[in-house]
């Protein structure tokens, strides 16, 4: 699962090919944490993720919604309990910082 921001989301619907372009994002790796995982580690998981999928697609097993800034505080301030999902604890304030619309990124 990855966090990122971007100031055009159009550009999102290029993950759903590949997740290559990751790289061309402000993002964070959150490891193999999912968003089920995220959800039992913190009841307040289901409310950061926000409307309908962005992007969906079932045959690749990807999802992309918006993502509440509430929600990365959340990961800061709960930082050590991502590292049994080896997730990129470092970048999280390099998103926190970042300017454009925060998506969480799913595969399943």
């Amino acid at each position: 699962m990855y966090l990122l921001k971007t100031n055009n989301p159009n550009s999102l619907y290029q993950l759903a090919e590949s997740l290559d372009p990751i790289q061309d994002f402000t993002h964070c790796d959150l490891g193999s944490l999912n968003s089920l995982q995220l959800i039992e580690l913190c009841d307040e998981a289901a409310a950061w993720i926000a409307k309908e999928p962005i992007v969906f697609d079932e045959e690749n097993g990807l999802a992309i919604f918006e993502f509440s800034s509430s929600g990365v505080v959340w990961l800061l301030n709960h930082s050590v309990a991502l590292h049994r999902w080896n997730a990129d604890v470092a970048a999280l304030s390099a998103l926190d910082g970042a300017g454009g619309t925060l998506y969480v990124v799913d595969t399943f």
